[in-house]
């Protein structure tokens, strides 16, 4: 009797050993999965003229991370980088949006694009579950922001700024915002000062964007395929 109790204890430990291991295995591939999913770049995609197509142009330059503490969510970020193409579906979005006349709409454009050309801009917003340690914008902060490029060269910002609009008037255009977030513009120059050289090559290569702090550390990545 005593021998069969055991039995069924060890078989019962076993079956959890295989249990827990065929889910820890699946916990592992999927966040490979989505990692994976979550740096390639999707150049066919354009602007179509509606909200829905304006998100999927978002969600191809929006990219996250998480920090944790054991299973408590200490920070959030969702970074997505101004490229061209994004500018370009923002700006159109933007005026489908209010109604303006094709003019203003191009103005937009032209003024987005000109700003382009004279730097990179990333639009960040973060969470942390202890509200003093959101101060990307402060000097000292409780973080780091640097641009890796692709050859690894990091690269400091020229300057980062708390966006001080309310989140329910960007939500449509930034749905990861919300009212436990701070969003921030993280600036970077545009090109190298020795070599002239793009910093951010756009349809080439990759570059990440790495947030490091007392709570951990993040890192965001745009891979071009």
């Amino acid at each position: 009797m005593r021998a069969e109790r055991q039995m069924r204890q060890s078989g019962f430990r076993s079956t959890l050993t295989r249990a827990a291991l065929i889910a820890l295995a699946c916990l592992i591939l999927a966040g490979l999965a989505s990692s994976c999913a979550r740096t390639a770049v999707r150049s066919e995609l354009v602007y179509e003229d509606s909200l829905p197509s304006y998100h999927r142009v978002l969600d191809n330059w929006t990219r996250n991370a998480r920090i944790y503490d054991g299973l408590e969510t200490v920070a959030i970020f969702n970074a997505t980088y101004l490229s061209k193409n994004f500018r370009e579906a923002y700006a159109q979005e933007y005026a489908r949006s209010k109604g303006y006349t094709a003019e203003h709409r191009d103005r937009l454009i032209d003024e987005s694009l000109e700003e382009h050309a004279r730097m990179n801009v990333f639009n960040l917003a973060v969470y942390t579950h202890q509200k003093d340690l959101n101060d990307l914008d402060r000097k000292p902060s409780s973080w780091n922001v640097m641009l890796v490029a692709a050859d690894g060269v990091t690269i400091e910002p020229e300057r980062v700024r708390k966006l001080t609009v309310r989140p329910f008037a960007l939500r449509e255009f930034y749905p990861y915002l919300n009212d436990w977030t701070e969003f921030y513009e993280v600036t970077f120059p545009r090109l190298f000062g020795v070599t002239g050289t793009p910093v951010i090559r756009e349809g080439k290569s990759e570059f990440s964007l790495v947030v490091t702090g007392v709570l951990g550390r993040a890192e965001m990545t745009w891979r071009f395929e």
